[in-house]
């Protein structure tokens, strides 16, 4: 093994360990901290992780399941069991990564250059979001669901290729586990699997292993998680409701953001004229491919193969610059070679600076200037709302005046009257929304805001103190007999009359 990758390797779980330490994640977490903490509570049998309803969630997962399993049995907070997968997501994605770039590339000294690459070759604004593991990104999204599958797509990528020399039928196994995990712990992710397998039955071809046994493999993958007790998983077929705004990111300035990577373009085509199947050339057209189909039919949850395309480029681009690294030993690097390197190395530091916002997150706090320490975009939500411990009971209503309100209530205790992002499963989604803003509303009538009350269970309304909606709102509730149980220079309590 090539030991940059253990030292580079290192460095990132330090890097990653600190952030986790300092509790920087992105708003996505808290509902990942809700999810794990009703499955503490009730490993068995969970309810809605944020709202009072009958309806599953799509989070509980193989992944989470086994979160709120050990968090039950040794008796830790989700958001410490979330930590811990944070760090174990990092080392599996480490590992599944460099054996990827092996089989791809049978070069030894390509993983290294891969992981620099997909670390810090970035352009303007780089993608904070799960599947993506720039220095920009991979602390906020270590303790997801999206991290653990990709690192158990990229090892059921290599069984897959050791199954296509090999033919041994064990590996077909974890291609089957690899593939069932996938589309229940992120099932975004799935397609891109799904065709990147295809991608490798089709390479290998050449050999003596018949492609009908993966392809076999991954269809009984894909319908095993019809048995997954926790939620139906056909329900999330042709759901439009997950994150479907978010993931129009995907088709936003995508130039600006990876120009650098479009330098493995280069070993690609190479690659591709010399054998029409190279698998790199398979799984780039493959992915672009499943990309623009996003763009046509306007479903940009396929806009989550960029991901994918961003690995392959970082993979295709370590193969060519480990391939020149090994051949300079034995002659001298040429003109266009030097000027390269130099413009690589432009890139990576170009890459670093962008990167700052998710770097200045992995510096120890103590390290920090108090006046950085104490900015706003540091504090950790769980810290500033940590007063509805106590005050709120674990499946009391609170109505957030503020989605970002919304997104962290559940993940400290409680329930929310709307979903803060719109998942599957929940029918009256909308109609929740529509009686969250009534609520919210000083000029919805006592009658009215009662009904809603009654209805939702709703028995906090949480406000902002500088917010002059808010302030009306107040004045409205008071009056009606609601009372402040907290009151600081930023957020009030109130606790509504009881319903009846």
């Amino acid at each position: 093994m090539d030991r940059r990758y253990v030292w580079l390797s290192v460095v990132v779980l330090l890097l990653v360990g600190s952030q986790t330490l300092n509790g920087q994640w992105s708003t996505d977490m808290w509902e990942h901290v809700a999810v794990v903490r009703e499955l503490i509570a009730h490993p068995f049998d969970p309810v809605h992780p944020q709202i009072l309803s009958d309806a599953t969630h799509p989070g509980f997962s193989p992944y989470t399941v086994v979160l709120g399993g050990l968090g039950n049995l040794v008796g830790a907070d989700a958001v410490t069991i979330l930590s811990w997968a944070a760090m174990a997501n990092v080392v599996l994605l480490l590992l599944a990564f460099r054996l990827l770039v092996i089989e791809v590339t049978g070069n030894p000294r390509a993983p290294f250059w891969a992981l620099v690459f997909l670390l810090a070759l970035w352009g303007f604004e780089p993608y904070r979001y799960s599947g993506f593991f720039g220095l920009n990104s991979i602390g906020f999204v270590a303790p997801y669901p999206s991290t653990f599958a990709s690192a158990a797509g990229f090892a059921t990528l290599v069984a897959a290729l050791r199954y296509g020399r090999s033919g041994s039928r064990r590996l077909l196994l974890l291609v089957t586990l690899g593939t069932a995990l996938v589309v229940l712990v992120h099932p975004l992710s799935a397609p891109w699997l799904v065709l990147a397998l295809g991608a490798v039955a089709i390479s290998s071809r050449r050999e003596a292993r018949p492609p009908l046994w993966l392809g076999a493999a991954v269809a009984l993958g894909v319908g095993g998680c019809l048995l997954w007790p926790y939620f139906p998983i056909l329900g999330l077929v042709g759901d439009s409701t997950d994150l479907e705004a978010l993931n129009r990111s995907m088709y936003a300035s995508v130039v600006m953001r990876i120009f650098p990577m479009l330098l493995g373009l280069v070993v690609i085509v190479r690659r591709s004229r010399t054998d029409p199947r190279d698998l790199l050339g398979l799984w780039l057209g493959g992915s672009l491919g499943l990309y623009v189909l996003g763009a046509v039919t306007d479903n940009s949850s396929f806009g989550r193969s960029l991901a994918f395309v961003v690995v392959v480029l970082a993979i295709a681009l370590a193969d060519g610059v480990a391939t020149i690294e090994t051949s300079r030993h034995r002659r001298e690097a040429s003109t266009r070679t030097r000027v390269g390197a130099v413009v690589l190395a432009g890139l990576l530091l170009l890459g670093l600076v962008t990167a700052r916002g998710g770097l200045i997150r992995m510096v120890p706090n103590r390290l920090l200037p108090e006046s950085i320490r104490q900015s706003d975009e540091l504090i950790r939500p769980d810290e500033r709302y940590a007063f509805l411990v106590g005050a709120v009971g674990p499946t009391e209503v609170v109505v957030g005046s503020q989605p970002a309100d919304n997104r962290v209530i559940p993940a400290i205790t409680g329930r929310t009257l709307a979903l803060a992002v719109p998942r599957p499963f929940v029918d009256d989604a909308d109609e929740r929304k529509r009686a969250e803003a009534e609520l919210l509303d000083a000029r919805t009538t006592a009658a009215r805001r009662g009904e809603i009350q009654a209805r939702y269970r709703v028995r906090f309304v949480l406000l902002h103190v500088d917010a002059l909606d808010d302030q009306a709102l107040r004045g409205v509730l008071e009056g009606d007999g609601a009372s402040a149980v907290y009151d600081d220079d930023e957020l009030v309590l109130i606790e509504l009359p009881p319903f009846t």
